[in-house]
């Protein structure tokens, strides 16, 4: 576990050494939350909407998924996830297959691999346009690059050719995660609702608990600190979920080399309570909102009747255009949002910098929520584009970025609520059970915002944090100077 250790903070230790700033950079915001005492058991609910999964041919026929396996290593706040499929080719025809993934929202890609003539060849993570192009030139040459494209946020996808007639076709895909307290539970969580059909279905973690750490509960079985859970001829309908809960307050670190992650928890003052009664709600009705636009507006009914009933609300509409959908009672609109964004339909692309200057003129004393995936296609697409458009927005907004399902431009959306407001998740399958804890979370006061300092450390993010709470973990990456220990610290 030492090894896996070091692996996994060598590779989310990369990931930020290359694209983040140094201490000394610009501020930004990072996973953080609270701790207190951990569960490892499945989590049942209904199906999920969209599949975190799919391999489907260019008619958007799904091939056969014969067998998943999911190896997981979990030490701490770290987590190494390997997902190993085997697909077939139903047809009597050489087909080419399109493969898609929607990881979880801060997951770093680790590997990318699939089977060709019995060996596994290695892939790269491109960006989508060079994708295109390098796929094209081989595609011609009947060799397939192994490319694994950044499709569109967390959504990754891969085109392979040729799958020769009722063919088995085997994928590997890793990847990193932090696993930061939430509400005083770290949480593992494996995606799996939405799946079709899987003739086999095997999960194995490996999880080491760290000091102050312990996990409750069981799933299929379970000794030490390994955990297993299969399925034959299964259509899940519930993800694989592993908590465990804190039994101290103290700081914890994880190192590896030079490398490290620590864990802390700031003493930073209660935050004074405050009640938001008026809001400014803007709805992405872009095309890629289409992909389960049922369950989407579904999930904003009930976040609407979550909302008190007499609070008011407008709702715009944004997408190519932005546009003023309709406003009222909150309760009035829960029950005539539906038939307003089905009278618009879904279409066209998203822009968020329209978005962010409409807000900037309409939002007045409100309290802003975006219901959007934030992937930008259409206007100013670029991150500095939409950090321009976020940096013109008057110090006093407080927008809010309200994820639907589990696509999600996670720098987008962290760019749009730094020290202006949060980041909440609703997801599809459970829209109606978490409603009210959202609009909680969209209620609460903004927390402290809190500096961190190494003085040991030649590197280390984040720097700062937004909205910390009273009890939040904050997790920092760095990396410490040759013979130097860690004295990661709150700044005073």
């Amino acid at each position: 576990m030492r090894t896996f250790a070091a692996a996994v903070l060598i590779l989310l230790a990369i990931r930020y050494d290359l694209q983040q700033p140094p201490a000394t950079g610009s501020a930004a915001s990072a996973p953080k939350a609270a701790t207190a005492t951990a569960t490892v058991a499945p989590a049942i609910a209904a199906p999920a909407a969209v599949a975190p999964l799919t391999f489907a041919d260019p008619d958007g026929q799904e091939l056969v998924l014969e067998e998943l396996t999911a190896r997981t290593a979990i030490h701490g706040m770290l987590s190494l996830t390997e997902l190993e499929l085997r697909f077939r080719n139903p047809r009597a025809k050489v087909t080419e297959g399109r493969f898609t993934a929607t990881l979880p929202s801060d997951a770093a890609i680790s590997r990318f691999a699939y089977e060709i003539n019995g060996q596994l060849m290695e892939g790269e993570v491109v960006e989508r346009l060079r994708a295109n192009q390098v796929y094209e030139q081989f595609f011609h040459q009947m060799r397939d690059p192994a490319l694994l494209e950044q499709d569109q946020g967390n959504r990754f996808s891969a085109r392979i050719f040729p799958i020769a007639p009722n063919a088995p076709v085997r994928l590997v895909l890793s990847y990193s995660q932090l696993l930061p307290m939430r509400d005083g539970v770290r949480t593992y969580s494996l995606p799996l609702r939405g799946l079709p059909k899987v003739k086999k279905l095997s999960f194995r973690a490996i999880a080491t608990p760290i000091p102050g750490e312990r996990p409750t509960g069981a799933m299929t079985t379970s000794t030490a600190d390994v955990t297993t859970f299969e399925e034959r001829d299964w259509t899940p309908d519930r993800d694989v979920v592993m908590t465990w809960r804190a039994t101290d307050n103290a700081s914890r670190v994880l190192r590896a080399g030079d490398f490290y992650v620590a864990a802390l928890q700031p003493n930073v003052a209660a935050t004074p309570a405050q009640r938001t009664s008026e809001w400014l709600l803007y709805v992405d009705t872009s095309a890629s909102s289409a992909e389960g636009a049922a369950p989407r507006i579904r999930a904003l009914e009930a976040l609407l009747a979550a909302m008190p009933p007499n609070d008011r609300v407008e709702i715009v509409a944004f997408d190519n255009d932005v546009v003023p959908l309709t406003e009222g009672r909150a309760a009035d609109l829960a029950r005539t949002i539906g038939d307003r964004l089905r009278t618009r339909l879904f279409l066209g692309g998203t822009d968020v910098a329209a978005m962010l200057r409409d807000l900037k003129t309409r939002h007045g004393s409100r309290t802003a929520i975006v219901a959007s995936d934030l992937v930008a296609t259409v206007g100013a697409t670029s991150a500095s584009d939409i950090h321009a458009a976020v940096n013109a927005l008057p110090a006093n907004a407080r927008v809010h970025a309200l994820i639907l399902g589990s696509r999600e431009e996670a720098a987008s959306a962290r760019a749009i609520t730094a020290g202006r407001g949060r980041i909440v998740r609703l997801p599809f399958s459970e829209a109606t059970s978490r409603a009210a804890g959202a609009i909680a979370e969209l209620q609460r006061p903004l927390g402290t915002a809190v500096e961190v300092r190494d003085a040991g450390a030649e590197w280390f993010y984040p720097t700062r944090f937004d909205d910390v709470a009273r009890g939040d973990e904050l997790l920092v990456l760095g990396k410490v100077r040759a013979g130097a220990e860690v004295r990661i610290a709150p700044d005073a």
